[in-house]
């Protein structure tokens, strides 16, 4: 097996320790210095509750926006901490990925455990959100007649129940120090009460994972066409009847087995047209389906690893990519809307790490007089920004500063 102190330590001082929060400038020491972290680790590990007792987990909790007028609470845990719980979590996360449905099923998109050591990469960057649009588009236009159900989990993360995530664990044969360890922190981290895993980081991410993986497998038994993005779902039904039925199994699974309820206003059963309309927009715009400049720039893997033995090769390439399309003008185009598409926005925001003079100036610049309309995608911002401000103009620093 692969040696996941190792692992824990590379992905988070190369990738960060959420998707949410700037980078922690106490994460460089990671980086900096990986046999001392190491050895830190191990003697947590050895002396777990003298550590727990002397020094208790800590963390930054915060309200980020999803959507214009959506919130959920986001964690981001001392980096220690941090570590040690994604070591413990990877000791399992082979274990967790054996037992989930078959990638070759084509039904889970969602952190699908692909690691490697040297990079840090805990997933499969080709199995993802969009493999889940564009996989249930493509078999709902070759089905002739088709209704859809569409769902997802209400405050999914912030609802967990801790017992029945360590059932799960359980389940898996994992080792019970190993459970015990982890169930430990996250009782910390949630305040010392019964539910709630720390939405932002990679631990998490698995833990969740192996929690829908017993819904994953009943749906699979039952025959249910279906895929699924984290708490987000699709299933397919050739009656309207039949839609209302797996709706009301859903549901009562949920609600029965985890305490779990559906967010009520997304719940939507539509036919084959309704669906095909809402996953071209979905992944290719809301307002222009047909706009091949836009489709093309959101099909672009966003991602640059400075620590890869290509890193000054990969960049010329993602860089020259992104050349090719207009971004300033791509970015005006959302905020003339009333609501921005939410996923290219931040494909925008991220693009915008790779701008340089004049071009990075005017893109933060209309940015930074349009935040009222950006709010959705405003984690992206602020981590964009973060790494780009000294880059800046004065007079754009200053501007930002205001802001």
């Amino acid at each position: 097996m692969m040696n996941s102190l190792n692992l824990a330590i590379n992905n988070i001082s190369k990738l960060g320790d959420t998707d949410i929060f700037p980078f922690l400038i106490e994460n460089m020491v990671l980086f900096d210095n990986p046999s001392a972290i190491e050895a830190i680790l191990k003697d947590i590990e050895a002396n777990f509750d003298n550590w727990l007792s002397k020094y208790p987990v800590c963390t930054i909790q915060s309200c980020i926006p999803v959507g214009y007028t959506s919130y959920r609470w986001a964690t981001q845990i001392d980096p220690i901490w941090n570590a040690f719980l994604l070591y413990k979590v990877l000791k399992i996360a082979e274990k967790i990925e054996q037992e989930r449905v078959p990638i070759e099923k084509k039904s889970v998109f969602s952190y699908r455990y692909k690691s490697n050591e040297e990079s840090g990469y805990l997933f499969d960057k080709d199995i993802n959100w969009r493999g889940f649009y564009s996989t249930a588009l493509e078999e709902a236009e070759s089905i002739d007649r088709l209704f859809v159900v569409r769902f997802d989990i209400s405050d999914f993360y912030n609802r967990i129940y801790h017992h029945r995530l360590e059932n799960a664990i359980m389940r898996i044969g994992a080792d019970p120090e190993v459970k015990n360890q982890i169930m430990r922190i996250l009782q910390d981290v949630s305040n010392n009460d019964s539910y709630g895993l720390p939405v932002g980081g990679n631990a998490a991410r698995i833990l969740a994972e192996l929690l829908l993986n017993s819904m994953d497998q009943l749906m699979i038994s039952k025959r249910f066409r279906f895929f699924r993005y984290v708490d987000d779902y699709i299933i397919f039904s050739f009656s309207k009847e039949d839609a209302y039925h797996k709706l009301k199994w859903c549901v009562e699974y949920m609600l029965r087995n985890w305490g779990l309820t559906l967010q009520k206003s997304k719940a939507q059963i539509q036919t084959k047209n309704e669906f095909i309309s809402h996953a071209k927009a979905n992944l290719e715009g809301e307002d222009n389906i047909e706009n091949k400049d836009r489709d093309e720039f959101m099909r672009i893997h966003i991602h640059y690893d400075p620590y890869s033995l290509s890193s000054d090769e990969d960049y010329v390439r993602l860089k020259d990519k992104l050349n090719g399309f207009d971004i300033i003008n791509l970015i005006k185009d959302e905020i003339k809307k009333s609501k921005i598409h939410i996923a290219l926005g931040k494909q925008l925001m991220s693009s915008i790490a790779f701008l340089s003079g004049e071009k990075l100036n005017l893109a933060v610049e209309t940015i930074c007089s349009n935040l009222d309309v950006l709010y959705p995608v405003l984690p992206t911002i602020l981590q964009v920004l973060y790494k780009k401000v000294d880059d800046l103009y004065d007079d754009t620093k200053n501007m930002l500063l205001k802001y």
